[in-house]
């Protein structure tokens, strides 16, 4: 018989106990756990600090703001916010409201107050400083005695300058940046003689002031320059309320420069002139001119002409009570080069450029007084006034009104000579001696190119041109509001363009004054007649003419073709024929055109010729076109009218060689023509 072993209920009992045992265990643990209080984070604290350097600021200062000795605990960042009071007339501003460090000018006197607020996830705190600038107390002393002996001015010093004081005997007066000079009722400094200069250089920064004990217009005098010392120079200076009276020989200014001074004027400030901010007489010169301001005067500046080169379209010549430049007329020798400013030039009388080349830059703009003008007078001077489309050169009149001033001399073959884009109005009112009144006077043998340019407002012509006038360029010009459009002779017809415009005018012609032509010309369709006065001689070459070109001839004017040597080519169309009629619709009101020459070139066609035969070339006889014996030509397609002799005659009809066809003739009283039927 078998017994089960006692072995088996003992182990199975003591895994129980050991299960049982764990699952206790196991249980306490957790309750420990459950039972355990939450542990929470600590609360940020933030504290605001910052410095300011310099700890001392002067005004002009750059002020850095610091704030990185702020703190904070429990958080990583930290943010701020600058506030900046200043004083009331203060431009000062934070370049950056929320950085750590920032920065800012102080530039007025005054009080300047920082404050500072920092954060961090809701907590704030703030702190405030600040400084004061205290205005500058400076040491006073009256100037009344000449300065004969080298003296500088400081800044530190307030100057009240109470008599009229000469810089002679070869001193030199040296002002130092900041300075302030005050002058009583009509006093003022000059620098005379050579030897003498002054030498007043500020800074952007540390201007140098010289002005008035009342700050009204015309206080004082002015400062004299009486020296042309290369060493004279005024840099960062302003000049205010003087202008009041002259030193003698000049005119009232600010500045106030005698004949052969000279003066470097940079960035200066001219302004509260009873007259002009500068006034220069005759071979006054400005070595360096840049960046000044003339504001607040009677009127910018009065200089000689040769001056007009010395000044910069980088400074301010507006805010006047007449913003101009007055320019006084003096020749000019030299190349000169003007400068488009923000206000017109002033033009007085009539300088010549006797040499060396007046270049315009785009954008200038010039008034002229009654009777004034430019002449350019010499072939070694030149004219190169080149505007644009977008800034076109002006040069007008003082007043809207025809024949105002003289207008434009050219008395010059050079071939620089050149106007593209100016407007040139109101001029016209009387000649340049023996040129005709005109906006643009050309004298015999002269020569420009004109493009784009517009003649407008004369009381004569747009443009008047003398025997062998040349113009090389000439297109898409515009002649209106004159009495008539131009006065030209017969070789500058060939430079007339069709593209340019000739109407609007009193009388809408061109008038053509009589030269004999010696090369080719060719004659376009304008927009307005020509106006044939005289009789010239086509010597040599062909005189082309191009279809739809008109003609009305003065009394007893005509063309002749007047050897083998020369043509005419006279070709228009049905639809743009040729025409060639009187001043006066009135039969042999002019003479009729000459044919003196055998060339096989001469063609008349489609053209019509009306009113002439009034008198006869010579030993031909008078007809609207009158052939001489030996002539050739082509004449086909053409009217022939209302002549007081013939509509077309050949001399020795039968050693002419006429070839027509297609003509019509109309009331010529005389007869058809005498070289037989059409």
């Amino acid at each position: 018989m078998t017994f089960p072993s006692l072995a088996t209920p003992f182990r199975s009992l003591l895994v129980l106990t050991i299960l049982a045992l764990s699952v206790s265990l196991t249980a306490c643990d957790d309750d420990i756990v459950g039972d355990d209080p939450p542990i929470d984070d600590p609360d940020p604290s933030v504290t605001a600090s910052f410095t300011i350097d310099p700890d001392d600021p002067a005004v002009g200062d750059e002020v850095t703001l610091d704030g990185s000795s702020s703190t904070v605990e429990n958080a990583d960042n930290l943010d701020f916010a600058w506030d900046l009071s200043a004083p009331a007339d203060s431009d000062a501003v934070l370049e950056d409201a929320e950085a750590e460090v920032t920065t800012f000018e102080a530039d007025v006197e005054g009080e300047y107050t920082v404050t500072l607020e920092v954060s961090a996830n809701g907590a704030m705190d703030s702190t405030s400083d600040g400084f004061e600038i205290e205005p500058e107390v400076l040491e006073e002393e009256e100037i009344s005695d000449d300065i004969t002996e080298d003296r500088t001015l400081v800044s530190e010093t307030l100057y009240t300058v109470t008599s009229r004081v000469d810089i002679d005997d070869g001193a030199t007066l040296t002002i130092e940046p900041g300075t302030v000079i005050q002058f009583e009722n009509g006093e003022a400094f000059r620098v005379t003689g050579d030897a003498s200069a002054i030498v007043a250089e500020g800074t952007a920064e540390e201007p140098i002031l010289m002005t008035g004990t009342q700050e009204q217009r015309g206080w004082w005098r002015g400062l004299g320059i009486r020296s042309d010392n290369n060493q004279n120079v005024l840099r960062h200076v302003t000049i205010a309320y003087a202008g009041g009276d002259s030193w003698g020989t000049v005119d009232d200014a600010n500045i106030q420069m005698y004949s052969d001074a000279a003066i470097t004027l940079e960035n200066v400030t001219l302004t509260g002139s009873e007259a002009a901010g500068l006034s220069a007489r005759s071979d006054a010169e400005l070595p360096g001119f840049s960046q000044n301001t003339f504001t607040d005067n009677a009127w910018a500046a009065t200089i000689r002409t040769p001056l007009m080169g010395a000044l910069d379209e980088g400074s301010s010549f507006t805010g006047n009570d007449e913003d101009v430049v007055g320019v006084v007329s003096d020749d000019v020798e030299g190349d000169l080069t003007v400068a488009a400013l923000d206000v017109p030039y002033r033009i007085e009388g009539r300088p010549d450029i006797e040499d060396g080349t007046l270049t315009i830059e785009p954008g200038a703009d010039f008034l002229f007084e009654p009777d004034a003008g430019f002449r350019i007078n010499g072939n070694a001077a030149a004219i190169v006034a080149e505007g644009t489309a977008e800034d076109p050169i002006t040069m007008t009149g003082t007043q809207e009104q025809r024949g105002w001033w003289r207008g434009i001399g050219i008395r010059s073959n050079n071939n620089l000579n050149v106007m593209r884009y100016v407007d040139i109005a109101y001029a016209g009112g009387d000649s340049w001696g023996t040129v005709d009144d005109a906006n643009i006077q050309m004298y015999s043998d002269a020569s420009i190119t004109l493009e784009n340019v517009t003649l407008t407002g004369s009381e004569a012509a747009g443009l008047s041109a003398r025997e062998d006038a040349e113009l090389p360029g000439f297109s898409q010009n515009t002649f209106t509001d004159n009495e008539w459009a131009a006065t030209i002779r017969t070789p500058a017809m060939d430079a007339m363009d069709a593209a340019s415009s000739f109407v609007g005018n009193d009388e809408d012609f061109v008038r053509v004054r009589s030269d004999d032509v010696s090369g080719d010309v060719t004659v376009a369709a304008l927009d307005v007649p020509y106006r044939m006065e005289g009789r010239p001689d086509i010597d040599n070459g062909t005189f082309t003419i191009e279809p739809g070109a008109d003609f009305i001839f003065e009394a007893d004017a005509g063309i002749r073709i007047n050897n083998d040597a020369a043509a005419i080519v006279a070709e228009g169309t049905a639809e743009d024929p040729i025409t060639m009629t009187g001043v006066v619709e009135q039969p042999g009101h002019w003479r009729g055109i000459g044919i003196r020459s055998a060339n096989s070139q001469n063609t008349i066609d489609y053209a019509t010729i009306e009113y002439a035969g009034g008198s006869s070339w010579g030993v031909v006889t008078a007809a609207n076109v009158q052939i001489y014996a030996d002539a050739q030509l082509t004449l086909t397609n053409s009217e022939l009218r209302n002549s007081d002799g013939w509509g077309a005659h050949a001399r020795d009809g039968e050693d002419a060689d006429v070839t027509f066809s297609g003509n019509t003739y109309a009331n010529n009283a005389d007869g058809d023509n005498n070289f037989g039927d059409e």
